[in-house]
């Protein structure tokens, strides 16, 4: 829906050739649709900018069954469940990085950051292949969050503070790199290490032991209803801002400078977020009811005394 407004009302789509406007042609415009004109060196910068990492994420889910299967055969098998479940982070973090080594070594880039180039190297950078390996840490921290559940994991009292202050100097030296490096950080070994540090500040987040009484600052912070709204729409907000940002330039409704930056947060931000609540009411709630729908009526057909129908009695 989105691209189909972006497409042929705003006119902010991207194009081949390097301009955005409207994709009236039906198959390129169906390849946007499905994510796939990302596997055409010809065609990898068309539809909506930052929605190339979709394409990733499917490819990613579309494998999660393989990958969990692995980590089953291992543990059937005799291995470890730990080693065995972590298995599967291993595969993607060996994956991702050596697409990255073919990003960089096999088909380089003609030149510096040339990520968003009509041509292969552009294609493995933003393909699965060149950022698996952002998918381990994640994997892996939920093998973590299990066994925090399950009590097979402790940690310290104290890791919270030197594990948040790491995590923040690593990304701030990162950041001052990628200011003044040569290279477009996806297919960079730094762009894993970034990957790790978000890790490690989630981990601030979900490995929380809230039976101690409270939690801590950071995690009151982001269950702030405000926040947790702005989460709830966020993949609006994703796909809505390139190309608001690109129509309302083309309208005139930008300004420059300073303040021209802060005015243009305020304004562009404002509709950004207006239009995501739209469409998560109108298209993302309508789809997530249906999702849940057969698991609602396989619950009111348990019995009375099931755990589901126990947790919403009063």
């Amino acid at each position: 829906m989105i691209l189909l407004v972006s497409s042929l009302v705003f006119q902010s789509a991207l194009r081949a050739d390097g301009t955005h406007g409207s994709l009236f042609d039906p198959l390129l415009l169906g390849q946007s649709m499905l994510f796939v004109q990302h596997y055409d060196p010809d065609q990898i910068v068309t539809g909506i900018g930052p929605a190339w990492s979709l394409n990733v994420e499917i490819v990613f889910y579309l494998l999660l069954p393989l990958l969990g299967f692995v980590g089953l055969a291992l543990r059937r098998r005799g291995h470890d469940p730990v080693a065995a479940a972590l298995v599967p982070a291993l595969i993607l973090l060996v994956v991702g990085l050596a697409g990255k080594g073919v990003a960089k070594y096999v088909v380089p880039p003609d030149y510096p950051f040339a990520g968003w180039a009509t041509d292969w190297h552009s294609v493995i950078e933003r393909s699965f292949l060149c950022q698996a390996d952002l998918f381990a840490f994640g994997m892996a921290l939920g093998v973590a969050r299990v066994m925090w559940e399950d009590g097979t994991l402790r940690l310290p009292a104290w890791w919270r503070l030197p594990a948040g202050v790491a995590a923040a100097s690593t990304l701030a030296m990162v950041a001052v790199w990628g200011t003044n490096g040569a290279e477009h950080l996806s297919y960079s070994p730094w762009n894993t290490v970034v990957a790790l540090v978000f890790a490690v500040l989630l981990a601030l987040v979900v490995l929380v032991d809230r039976t101690s009484g409270g939690s801590p600052l950071l995690v009151r912070t982001l269950e702030w209803r405000p926040l947790v709204g702005l989460g709830v729409v966020s993949y609006g907000v994703f796909l809505w801002h390139g190309p608001l940002i690109l129509a309302f330039n083309d309208w005139g409704l930008t300004f420059s400078g300073r303040a021209g930056f802060l005015a243009n947060l305020v304004i562009i931000g404002s509709v950004t977020v207006l239009l995501s609540i739209a469409t998560y009411r109108l298209v993302e709630e309508p789809c997530l009811r249906r999702r849940s729908r057969p698991r609602q009526v396989a619950r009111d057909a348990e019995p009375l005394t099931s755990a589901a129908e126990q947790a919403a009695a009063p």
